[in-house]
């Protein structure tokens, strides 16, 4: 465990804590940083100010006799009598001419480091024409040292050839310029907003968790640090599965054992129904017992979805719907599968050939993973729903994306009434037309199931005429293979 993972243990384990603790914190780190800003800011605008009306001091300095009392320090300024300028200068040398109530000193400003605006050191044509030109030169001259934001020494040259070293720790030091002094404020802010990423992170987690369709399956899946209501979510939703389970599986077991006792009763039924010397009648009874045959059947069909022994293989959907769509054609069903598409291609004919068009075959190849079989009956489904209220179905087959096929059953039937659309794909459900025959209402219904089993989608829409189903499949490119759902 890291020790940031340590520290978040110590966070409380509350929900309704937690949120209220990561508001405060972002308010106060913007607090913080923003006070810092500002503070840094205004500061700054002080010293300027500061350095501004110092004119009159920095004057006095420079105007006093070479002598031992220049070797001292004022409240603002700190001086050094040297005898003369230094040899070896570290650091970044700007040479000046002040000029002084009209007298002419050679000097210069020696930074720490390059300064950004150098050309801020100039005399200004307004300051020439002040009153008080030698304390007004000197005021611009310490200020906009003092903007340089860098360390700094002034040295000027006095009469007698000796040079007077002025320092200032307090006015011209090294600091943040306003704008370093914004992008500091922000990086921080950053970080320190970064920081709270995780605490965000572990709110969230353990419901992004819940809500994934395979769930959890127990308390130790959300993590150590899972909030008290995330993992009361978790134990709810558990509960409701586990409840839901067996009460699924207890109705499948019932009408399991139902459709499977039905059987043998029908079994005798139908033959008792070919000792009627009536034909009329034995027709009747043989049709009734055939429907609930098909009934029983599609019951047990539908119950056995999800223990179906058919192993997994990489198969060509194409293929298997073409060969699909064959067998009914060759039982004289009006069944059609698009043919492969074909795209012409020309080219500009020479001396040597003619001008022609190349056929290219476009036609999707549909591999794909899963249990040939149990599509092939989902699709046999499809058909035979469309072929019992029309007279003629359609298959085709094309790309829905670089990851899925889509599969198109359309017939020229009357359609589905718009209020029972999204009842159909629920069992024993049925189409409710008049002169119209009835099924067990469970094709569909076991349709959606396969399809719903290898990762696919089936939807239904009302066409003009008929009804088209539409089957979106995932495809398969041989390098992964697709876990059984």
């Amino acid at each position: 465990m890291t020790v940031f993972s340590r520290f978040l243990r110590l966070l409380p384990h509350s929900l309704t804590a937690r949120l209220p603790l990561l508001v405060i914190t972002a308010f106060l780190t913007g607090a913080a940083v923003t006070g810092w800003t500002v503070a840094n800011y205004y500061q700054r605008q002080n010293i300027l100010s500061t350095a501004f009306s110092s004119g009159r001091t920095l004057l006095d300095l420079v105007r006093r006799p070479a002598s031992a009392k220049l070797n001292g320090s004022t409240l603002l300024y700190q001086t050094r009598l040297l005898d003369q300028f230094p040899s070896q200068v570290d650091g970044e040398i700007y040479p000046l001419i002040l000029v002084l109530d009209g007298v002419r000193y050679r000097s210069a400003v020696i930074f720490d480091s390059v300064p950004p605006r150098p050309n801020l050191l100039r005399a200004s044509r307004q300051a020439g024409r002040q009153e008080n030109r030698g304390e007004q030169r000197l005021a611009d001259l310490s200020r906009n040292i003092a903007r340089q934001d860098k360390g700094a020494r002034l040295l000027v040259y006095l009469d007698d050839e000796n040079v007077v070293e002025v320092q200032s720790e307090m006015l011209w030091a090294n600091r943040y310029s306003e704008t370093q002094s914004l992008l500091l404020g922000l990086v921080i802010f950053s970080l320190l907003l970064a920081a709270t990423i995780p605490l965000a992170v572990s709110l969230s987690r353990p419901f992004r968790m819940l809500a994934r369709k395979d769930g959890i399956r127990s308390p130790d899946d959300l993590g150590a640090l899972a909030s008290e209501e995330a993992v009361a979510v978790g134990d709810m939703l558990r509960r409701l599965q586990r409840d839901f389970d067996l009460e699924q599986e207890s109705q499948n077991r019932s009408l399991a054992a139902i459709s499977h006792d039905l059987r043998t009763p029908v079994t005798r039924m139908r033959l008792r129904a070919e000792m009627i010397d009536d034909e009329t009648l034995r027709n009747k009874f043989s049709h009734d017992l055939e429907e609930l045959s098909d009934l029983v059947s599609g019951a047990l069909d539908l119950l056995s979805l999800g223990h179906d022994p058919e192993e997994q293989a990489r198969f060509s959907l194409v293929t298997l719907l073409e060969s699909l769509c064959d067998d009914y054609t060759d039982s004289g069903r009006a069944v059609d599968f698009q043919p492969e598409a074909t795209l012409d291609l020309g080219y500009v004919g020479s001396v040597f050939s003619l001008s022609s068009a190349a056929p290219v075959d476009y036609a999707p190849n549909g591999m794909m993973l899963g249990r040939p079989n149990s599509l092939r009956r989902a699709f046999s489904n499809l058909i035979d729903n469309g072929l019992k209220f029309g007279s003629r179905v359609t298959v085709s087959v094309h790309y829905d994306s670089a990851e899925s096929l889509l599969v198109s059953v359309q017939d020229n039937g009357p359609g589905i009434p718009d209020g029972q659309m999204e009842k159909m794909l629920l069992p024993f459900v049925r189409g409710q037309r008049a002169n119209m025959p009835q099924g067990s209402g469970l094709g569909l219904s076991i349709a959606h199931g396969i399809i719903h089993r290898h990762g696919g989608n089936l939807s239904l829409t009302n066409q003009d005429p008929g009804l088209l189903a539409q089957v979106i499949l995932p495809r398969d490119d041989g390098s992964s293979r697709r876990s059984d759902g």
